[in-house]
């Protein structure tokens, strides 16, 4: 794991950047214009906005995972996500107005300059406004997403197997119960082979309650196989035993382990603080070069890497970790540093599939990729 995301990732990543947003913070607060400042109860309201904004930052990271479900929390959630929103994207549009101002309007008075504050202010709100709204409705509005892989050895022509996996769901900040709900019946009507829970299911933002919730709903999800899990990054940092909340699902844990499953295909769970290869999983796990010469090899991992490494050991690659093309949270990290943001691609006869994942890590905002859980079809078109 490279420095940036290691700090990012771990509990009090959060406080890390709380500077950095302080500094965007004073900077908006400095571009509001001086007669609305003059107004005593105008300047009280934004420095309370701006207060709160600060502590909600804090709070979700040291606190958020002690609330009870209420409406209250969901309130918060969502000051915060707009509170985030505020303050990177109305610092990005105002600087780019000073800039514009200092080079173009050097002097002039605010009324008659045609970026004056109050006009820019308006689009500003309006902006932040239509964003945040929309990031909201695409981490809660779940998507079904398919892919069709044909089986690439010759011995495993026949295979017709189905898998359905998700990542990303960062329950807490992220997937709420009403999301873990409805996706679970959708996730039935599917009728796959397994469910695979691909990584970053938890995070620091869980709480007792949602864990609780996971572990009745996992129980309640109809496979063939069973439910499997690899653990992603984020999941150690919950505070409470999230491994035995999913274990009392009913979900087995695969961190580099091997499992022949009866439908011609062998899943590999590999765990992403230390590197395995597929191969030495397998043998590690008791299979032999003839159950990897005659099944289809699918290979879970959270953060999607080493394709080429990996090419020849594996027929199909499963990952999360990139949330899709997520901005402006994302995009200097996971969405730079990976091989495949999203989607499916070809490495030989390897097909590495990278899902959006089923909600957002830190702030209720997802744009413009959505959330999804992923089926995964292996089947001959002659099957």
């Amino acid at each position: 794991m490279n420095p940036l995301t290691a700090i990012a990732s771990g509990p009090y990543g959060m406080l890390i950047a709380l500077p950095g947003y302080l500094l965007l913070a004073i900077f908006s607060y400095k571009q509001v214009p001086q007669k609305w400042m003059k107004e005593t109860g105008v300047k009280a309201g934004i420095i309370t906005f701006h207060v709160l904004g600060m502590v909600s930052l804090v709070s979700l990271t040291l606190w958020y995972c002690y609330f009870p479900e209420s409406l209250l929390k969901w309130i918060h959630l969502l000051f915060h996500t707009f509170y985030f929103n505020f303050i990177i994207l109305s610092s990005a549009l105002l600087f780019i107005r000073w800039i514009y101002r200092k080079i173009r309007r050097k002097g002039k008075d605010d009324e008659d300059h045609p970026m004056n504050k109050l006009y820019v202010w308006g689009l500003v709100t309006l902006f932040i406004g239509l964003y945040t709204f929309m990031g909201v409705y695409n981490v809660d509005t779940i998507q079904h997403t398919t892919y069709k892989v044909e089986p690439t050895k010759e011995a495993a022509k026949n295979v017709n197997a189905k898998f359905v996996y998700y990542g990303d769901s960062h329950i807490g900040a992220g997937a709420n119960i009403t999301v873990l709900g409805s996706t679970s019946d959708m996730i039935n009507m599917v009728d796959a082979d397994a469910l695979i829970l691909d990584g970053d299911i938890v995070d620091g933002s869980t709480s007792q309650d949602e864990l609780d919730y996971l572990s009745s709903t996992l129980k309640n999800i109809k496979t063939k196989y069973g439910v499997y899990f690899v653990t992603g990054n984020h999941d150690d940092n919950c505070l409470f035993d999230y491994r035995k909340s999913l274990i009392d699902g009913g979900v087995k844990i695969i961190d580099n382990e091997a499992v022949k499953l009866p439908n011609g295909t062998i899943l590999v769970g590999r765990d992403y603080r230390e590197y395995a290869e597929p191969i030495d999983i397998m043998r590690k796990s008791g299979l032999t070069e003839a159950d990897w010469n005659n099944n289809e090899v699918v290979l879970a991992m959270h953060r999607p890497e080493s394709f080429n490494e990996f090419k020849d050991q594996c027929d199909v690659m499963l990952n999360a970790h990139t949330h899709g093309y997520a901005y402006p949270i994302l995009l200097p990290n996971v969405n730079t540093w990976n091989e495949n943001k999203y989607g499916a691609k070809q490495y030989d006869n390897m097909t590495a599939i990278t899902t959006s994942g089923l909600s957002t890590w830190g702030f209720h905002t997802k744009w413009p990729s959505m959330s999804e859980f992923v089926e995964v079809d292996i089947a001959s078109d002659q099957n």
